[in-house]
């Protein structure tokens, strides 16, 4: 009975070691897919961590340079929806536009008037 019982903390511990690798090997398979999706480094070509780090965090700046740019515009569509109105009278104010086709009508428009 006292061999048994020492053999069965070996199978529980086995079987958490087990429980273990099988996250380790999920969380290597999931920054393998990062580092593919991620540009090559021009020093050390695929898998450079350091340069997958270094690309993360630029495309996080970008993401909130974008965002910010993306607020100021939702900001600015009373002001571009205003002049368009004054623009284009006879077209009924429309606002589902995308902000880029309020902003091209009116550059259009300025430039027909500029010439």
């Amino acid at each position: 009975m006292d061999a048994i019982d020492r053999w069965q903390p070996d199978v529980r511990r086995i079987k958490e070691l087990e429980a273990q690798i099988e996250v380790l090997n999920t969380l290597l398979d999931t920054r393998e897919k990062l580092v593919e999706a991620i540009p090559e480094c021009k020093e050390h070509g695929a898998g450079c961590v350091p340069h997958a780090i270094e690309w993360v965090e630029k495309a996080k700046e970008l993401e909130a340079e974008s965002a910010n740019l993306r607020g100021l515009l939702e900001r600015a569509r009373p002001y571009l929806l205003y002049h368009r109105a004054l623009m284009f009278p006879d077209k009924s104010p429309d606002d589902s536009l995308p902000i880029s086709s309020l902003i091209a009508a009116i550059e259009a428009a300025l430039s027909e008037q500029e010439e």
